[in-house]
């Protein structure tokens, strides 16, 4: 099964359908945080002050009026996780560049 696997990802002719499925679903990451973003509907009017603010902690994971700016950004946390991702690929091959790889005749 991960022979077959390895296999498909490796074949230079599945390089486009690849690519395009990568692209596809990146968009629809991008889409389905932006529908979060229009369609989410908070109902506070029954809700006391004491309430609003449990509740608000509890949606929000920090009390009431410590907002973030990157929740009110559409595409926000999957820029986010697109960066922090690009960053970590580079400090490791430059980590792996500068300390752990050895020059090809090093056991010789």
């Amino acid at each position: 099964m991960i022979k077959r696997a390895v296999y498909y990802i490796g074949n230079p002719e599945n390089t486009v359908k690849l690519r395009r499925f990568f692209y596809i679903t990146l968009i629809l990451i991008v889409l389905l945080d932006v529908g979060v973003h229009l369609f989410h509907i908070e109902h506070t009017g029954d809700m006391s002050h004491n309430e609003q603010a449990a509740e608000s902690l509890h949606n929000n994971g920090h009390a009431a009026g410590e907002g973030f700016i990157g929740e009110e950004i559409w595409g926000f946390w999957s820029v986010y996780g697109l960066i922090g991702c690009i960053i970590m690929i580079f400090v490791c091959k430059g980590i792996g560049h500068a300390w752990l790889m050895k020059k090809e005749n090093y056991y010789e």
